[in-house]
């Protein structure tokens, strides 16, 4: 499959995706939403994106009604343009590029993409102790920001509701410009940045990586984040069978966390009170850590409801 068809594939799939209402501001339970993935690069670095969402649409019953199997895809071995993975986290690269620090910004002209984009970057400067960052537009409008560091590879992915939903046609250009920035509000230092820009693809596209013969464990836990030791509860997948969703009632005093993880790849929905909040999303084996904090006040009926996932996967609620 080229690009081209990439496109219109996820242009028709896009009109009877199981959660049509995604993006749609509704009625509902606020909830701040994060995504933390756990890195493996150099340094163990670890990428961070917060949002702010108002709660989505109310999920289909197709979706908790069915079970999908375990991914068979297998994918070609790795690439990477100009340092950046082709395939990374539910995204393909489609435009990356280099630049002078000095030069201050890129800007750069890509088509509409129907599930929306990911952004990554890489900075390397004559004083490595300087920290710098990213900020980007859309089509002259502030979208988001994020740390450039010498480890790059990794990205960060806006929250829809900040895209205008014409530009996500594919037909449709849209414009990104990324401007880099000191954060000591001193003059940029000398060195390079580069800049990569990713098209997220539907999760049948894309290229998983081979199912290990024994998946990680979740105990000893990866991180602290989803100990059940340090939470005041805790949710596991069943045991028979990991689609299946679980319910649990919170009652909400002060905010509170939850952090998943999964063994393997897939989607943990997170609905609140008929309202899916949140969508925790692992691309990979490698137990990656995503969260969000409940912060509305009063009791709340919070239903975790897997798909794709094919493994042992976990949310603990615990005090933020």
């Amino acid at each position: 499959m080229n690009l081209t068809d990439l496109r219109d594939t996820l242009d028709e799939r896009s009109s009877d995706a199981p959660f049509p209402g995604v993006g749609t501001r509704v009625e509902g339970v606020r909830a701040r939403v994060r995504a933390t993935r756990q890195r493996r690069a150099v340094g163990g670095a670890l990428a961070v994106v917060a949002v702010l969402v108002a709660g989505y649409a109310v999920i289909t019953n197709s979706l908790t009604n069915s079970r999908p199997q375990p991914p068979t895809v297998t994918p070609t071995p790795t690439l990477t343009v100009n340092g950046f993975p082709e395939y990374h986290d539910g995204a393909h690269l489609i435009e990356t590029r280099n630049a002078p620090i000095s030069d201050g910004e890129m800007t750069f002209i890509v088509d509409g993409s129907p599930l929306g984009w990911a952004m990554s970057a890489r900075c390397a400067s004559n004083e490595p102790g300087r920290e710098l960052s990213i900020r980007w537009q859309l089509n002259g409008k502030p979208l988001m920001g994020h740390s450039c560091d010498a480890y790059g590879g990794g990205g960060a992915r806006p929250d829809e509701s900040l895209y205008d939903p014409d530009r996500l046609r594919p037909e449709l250009k849209s414009m990104f410009t990324a401007t880099i920035e000191a954060k000591d509000g001193k003059p940029l230092p000398m060195g390079t940045f580069a800049v990569a820009i990713s098209e997220r693809v539907a999760y049948a596209d894309y290229p998983l990586p081979p199912r290990p013969a024994t998946l990680k464990p979740l105990d000893p836990p990866s991180v602290v984040n989803v100990d059940p030791a340090y939470g005041i509860m805790t949710v596991d997948s069943d045991a028979d069978d990991p689609t299946r969703p679980k319910t649990i009632v919170l009652t909400v005093d002060t905010p509170l966390s939850i952090d998943m993880v999964s063994q393997t790849p897939g989607y943990l929905h997170v609905i609140v009170d008929g309202n899916e909040v949140a969508t925790a999303e692992w691309w990979d084996y490698e137990l990656g850590l995503y969260g969000m904090t409940l912060d509305q006040p009063g009791q709340h009926t919070v239903t975790f409801v897997p798909e794709h996932l094919s493994g042992a996967w976990r949310a603990v609620v615990r005090p933020s």
